[in-house]
């Protein structure tokens, strides 16, 4: 008659051991000692690997995306619109190590330009889709298209750029849709501040246009290049020949910035990583067409400004790029163009 009562007390007293174990523990834990009057028992050692956890992408058990590349893009849409901005206003987005395009016809006026991707397929970090804008810009005598603002819909697409190439990606919602020859997209952010009619989403920037004859083919022609005509040579331009089929680069830049921890020099408040990287885009079968009828807006936003710091003077011309494969690799053709820190 007794015995369930002893085994209940037995049991009484090992769940109060437990509980006050657990209790100073959490003391010594919420104290930031580390330890109390009584030590710690150290248990098990981590069995989780460098091998692992120093060539994985975070987490290193579980990648959001995984390392190296090449990530090859199949059956990708973009829409392109070539605008024209105030000089001054493009120039303050850039690092001062680089220098915007001139645009003698438009005194006073810089090209920027925005874009919206739709990437069906992607073999590394599935379908996504994007929103840039971007700012033309010469370093040493190469041109780059430089990225200020930058939206995905997926956080593996959103982790890649910004650890690989120091894309300043952000979360957004993004449609594209096409009704025959016209084409539509816009990108709309979850806010902070004050809410829109949508309680979810405030639109941020949005395009139209319809899709007009061929400009080229892709892969490019071994000898005579096609000779564009006025906006599309400003907006779309092209290699010289080699003597050999070649692919359609748009090489992208970046500003990587990876911020210190803790105070003082090196810490939170400064960069250990600040570089601008380079990142070519190799579209190797595709096909480009003229865009007709095109219109764009940003609209107001003080977390995503780009209607503040980039408006639309006027449209120069836009295209629409069909690509079968584009490839980009973050571990052959990227590189660090300025070291922002030495």
């Amino acid at each position: 008659m007794n015995r369930p009562n002893k085994q209940r007390n037995r049991g009484g007293r090992h769940s109060k051991a437990v509980a006050a174990w657990l209790v100073t523990t959490a003391c010594a834990l919420a104290l930031g000692t580390g330890a109390s009057a009584q030590e710690l028992p150290a248990g098990l050692s981590g069995t989780l690997s460098p091998d692992i956890y120093l060539t994985q992408n975070m987490p290193g058990h579980a990648p959001l995306y995984p390392a190296g590349g090449p990530f090859i893009y199949r059956d990708t849409e973009m829409t392109l619109v070539a605008f024209a901005t105030d000089e001054a206003k493009a120039a303050a987005l850039i690092p001062e190590e680089l220098q915007l395009v001139s645009i003698p016809q438009l005194p006073g006026q810089a090209s920027a330009m925005l874009v919206f991707a739709n990437y069906r397929e992607n073999d590394q970090i599935g379908p996504y889709m994007e929103a840039i804008v971007n700012i033309p810009v010469i370093y040493e005598g190469q041109l780059y298209l430089y990225v200020p603002f930058i939206y995905v819909d997926t956080d593996a697409a959103m982790a890649a750029g910004r650890e690989y190439g120091g894309y300043p990606k952000k979360l957004a919602n993004i449609q594209m849709r096409s009704y025959g020859a016209l084409k539509l997209a816009t990108m709309s952010r979850s806010t902070m501040q004050e809410k829109a009619a949508d309680p979810n989403f405030s639109e941020i920037a949005s395009a139209s246009m319809s899709m007009g004859g061929q400009l080229f083919s892709i892969p490019l022609p071994a000898d005579a290049m096609p000779q564009l005509p006025f906006p599309y040579n400003l907006i779309l331009p092209m290699p010289a020949a080699t003597g050999a089929p070649q692919d359609y680069v748009l090489t992208t830049m970046g500003l990587r910035r990876i911020p210190g921890v803790g105070p003082g020099e090196g810490g939170s408040d400064d960069a250990v990583i600040a570089e601008l990287v380079s990142s070519p885009w190799k579209v190797s079968e595709g096909e480009v067409f003229a865009a007709n009828d095109i219109s764009i807006a940003f609209n107001p936003s003080d977390e995503d400004p780009i209607a503040q710091m980039l408006p639309i003077n006027s449209i120069i011309g836009g295209a629409i790029l069909h690509a079968e494969t584009m490839v980009t690799s973050p571990s052959e053709d990227w590189k660090v163009v300025v070291d922002l820190l030495k």
